[in-house]
């Protein structure tokens, strides 16, 4: 700390300043040390990302959708994402999440008469009755409309015909689809009956799901009347149908809520071959990278699995953490393409097996960065990999109310807030943008010469401090 003793002389009333501990040394060396380093960062040009607005002679309100770079700097905090004329002046902006809206839809589902209580009670014939029902709804619903049989070592499965009761199976839903009834379609002119509904999920334990009445005929004018539908509760793997009289069903389908999803926007980018690491006694890892010059955004990455291959891949990113950037793993899962080659009667390995392809990696949100890696247990001879990639969509609204051309600016150093464009403005035009490029701006003659002038007027400040230092210490002396 800076500690002073001022006294007043009786002649003149002039002040002296005693200092302790070299306080203006101190003082004097921070103030040399704080302008070296503003002329260091003055050195350092200054870059930032341009993306041109392809059209021209603009007016009003104008829509662009935004690629993964400027999804990533609208997306930073700060934001870093503007939009200027020829002139740089700011424009007003919005964005928006576009969104998919929610809806009402039907999926069909792999329907069978109920199989025999033998089946059921054998564990053995249970596992597989369970691959054969998985293995149909990846296969697509529509073959149960065609399939006559499903072949078992010792059992026929039904799939036409009258019966009292039902076995249907649904494919995997995502949580967010909320199931809410079952629509039936049957072969009469004349029906009615109860329908208890009842769901499992290993075809082992069932719970009451659903209770409901069916018709299907034609009132006092001649006018038909048609009830399909029988509420559930909640989603099941497997549904039971019971009815009062055998009925020649066609088929059932799964009535569920799907709430709003975002759109995506995508682009392919080109993974280049790293390295191979070791990864126990035989296995060896393929390191595929991608450096870009800026971060992007990416939520989603869709391979290109060849058919009958099995990849596990270590997906990273280098992000950000404690002060510096590190690879961070950000999912590890298995890729396969088995559909092109699986046959209806063809066995899975084992009970976790799935038949169907898995050839994306969904992340739980956007994340932005620059470089990416994924480790592949399958080595490519290719010298690249194309991975499509996907974020949620982003549209920007903006005022062209300066002077063309306008274009998009990703500059982390700016610290302007762009005006803020209402919403009620009606739309004039869509325009597209072109490819990004790396700006820099070099310090001008003009900023040296000021920090030049400035470090002088420094080291003199620094001397008269050294030389009253001094001359204070002698007095003190004789004193």
């Amino acid at each position: 700390m800076l500690k002073t003793r001022v006294k007043k002389t009786s002649l003149g009333g002039q002040i002296r300043l005693v200092l302790r501990h070299g306080g203006m040394l101190q003082v004097a060396g921070s103030v040399v040390l704080l302008v070296l380093s503003g002329v260091g960062v003055a050195h350092a040009d200054s870059q930032y990302w341009t993306i041109p607005i392809v059209e021209k002679n603009l007016q009003g309100v104008q829509q662009v959708e935004l690629n993964l770079a400027a999804i990533a700097a609208y997306q930073m905090q700060p934001k870093q994402l503007y939009v200027v004329d020829a002139n740089q002046q700011i424009m007003p902006l919005r964005v928006a999440h576009p969104q998919q809206k929610a809806r009402l839809i039907q999926i069909p589902l792999a329907m069978y008469r109920w199989p025999s209580q033998a089946i059921l009670d054998d564990p053995a014939r249970l596992n597989q009755l369970q691959l054969q029902l998985q293995q149909s709804t990846q296969q697509g619903t529509q073959q149960t409309i065609e399939q006559t049989t499903l072949i078992w070592p010792e059992q026929l499965l039904q799939v036409r015909g009258r019966s009292q009761s039902w076995l249907l199976a649904s494919p995997k839903l995502s949580s967010a689809v909320q199931p809410n009834a079952l629509v039936m379609q049957w072969r009469a002119e004349d029906f009615s009956s109860v329908v208890r509904v009842e769901g499992s999920d290993n075809l082992q334990d069932w719970q009451f799901a659903g209770l409901g009445q069916i018709l299907q005929t034609r009132d006092a004018r001649g006018q038909p009347l048609l009830q399909q539908r029988v509420e559930i509760n909640q989603a099941y793997r497997y549904w039971r149908l019971s009815v009062d009289q055998p009925l020649d069903l066609q088929q059932v389908s799964l009535q569920a809520q799907q709430p709003a999803l975002p759109l995506w926007a995508t682009q392919r980018l080109s993974f280049k071959p790293f390295s191979t690491q070791a990864n126990g006694a035989t296995n060896a890892q393929q390191l595929w990278q991608l450096q870009l010059p800026y971060p992007i955004a990416i939520q989603a990455l869709q391979f290109a699995v060849p058919a009958q291959q099995l990849w596990q891949v270590n997906l990273q990113a280098k992000l950000p953490q404690q002060g510096r950037e590190s690879w961070q793993t950000l999912a590890q899962t298995e890729l396969y393409d088995w559909s092109a080659s699986q046959k209806a009667t063809a066995k899975p390995a084992d009970s976790n097996t799935n038949t169907d392809s898995n050839n994306r990696i969904d992340l739980e949100r956007p994340v932005i960065a620059r470089e990416w890696q994924f480790s592949l247990s399958a080595p490519q001879s290719q010298t690249s990999l194309d991975v499509q990639v996907f974020a949620p969509k982003m549209v920007m609204y903006f005022l062209a109310q300066g002077r063309a051309p306008y274009q998009l600016i990703i500059n982390p150093n700016m610290l302007h807030q762009s005006p803020r464009l209402p919403e009620r403005l009606v739309v004039s035009g869509q325009v597209h943008l072109g490819a990004i490029s790396l700006q820099t701006t070099a310090t001008s003659k003009r900023q040296y010469g000021l920090w030049v002038g400035l470090m002088l007027l420094v080291g003199v400040l620094a001397v008269a401090a050294w030389r009253l230092y001094r001359s204070l210490q002698q007095a003190k002396s004789t004193d």
